[in-house]
Parts: C-alpha cells; sequence; structure tokens
C-alpha cells in the first residue's frame, strides 16, 4: 500500500473515532463483524409513476474495507445485509439498499466503503 494511501486510512480511522461510533455487520446466514465507522448520510429523490417526487435520507456508514470481514472471508455490502448502530444515544438497525444500482462504492484506492443503508427499527 502506498504512503497515501496509509495516510489516508490513518485519517478515516480517526475520523470513525470522532464522528461515528461502533456497528455490527450482519450478513444473514453467514455471521456478522463489528467494527468501527464513520456516519453519513446522503439525500435523494425518487419519483412515483403518478409523478409525485419523496425526498429520502438514506444513513451511509464508511469501513476500512480490510476490516468488512465475516469468518475471515473479506466481503463487500450486499441489499438487504444488515447493520446496527446506536446514534446519539439511540439503538438502531439498519438494511443495505442499493443507491443508483449499487449497495456501496469504494474509493479509488480500494481503503474505504462507503454503505448505503435505509433505516428498518
Amino acid at each position: 500500500m502506498s504512503v497515501f494511501a496509509n495516510a489516508i486510512k490513518a485519517a478515516l480511522t480517526a475520523t470513525a473515532t470522532i464522528a461515528g461510533g461502533e456497528i455490527t455487520y450482519t450478513r444473514t446466514g453467514t455471521g456478522s463483524v463489528t467494527l468501527d465507522a464513520t456516519f453519513g448520510r446522503a439525500e435523494y429523490l425518487e419519483q412515483s409513476g403518478d409523478g409525485g417526487i419523496t425526498k429520502y435520507t438514506a444513513r451511509d456508514f464508511i469501513v476500512r474495507a480490510d476490516e468488512l470481514l465475516i469468518s475471515s472471508a473479506a466481503i463487500t455490502p450486499r441489499r438487504n445485509d444488515t447493520i446496527a448502530a446506536t446514534i446519539e444515544g439511540v439503538a438502531s438497525t439498519f438494511q443495505v439498499i442499493e443507491m443508483n444500482g449499487n449497495a456501496y462504492t469504494i474509493d479509488p484506492h480500494g481503503v474505504m466503503i462507503r454503505i448505503h443503508t435505509k433505516q428498518v427499527v
């Protein structure tokens, strides 16, 4: 890994401590992993068949790609996986969703993954 990629990894790990917290990522039938994440948000508009527009707010979780392991195997986020997190003192569950056909985005260096979710509990 390059010096630049290592610097990004260190800075974003520190950010998770300040602007995030611990999450538990679960894939049904496979297992789960607990890791640190930075909490983010994304807003998007969806047009219904009758022409109405609904504004949605998605909760995003940014994690280190090398820590997203279940049973020692690297995984990538998949639709319907879940994330449990406590945000501002409230325990919640989030379901991985696809935005523009993708459940996640990854930085050009493969260091950080941004997981797109919606709150379900």
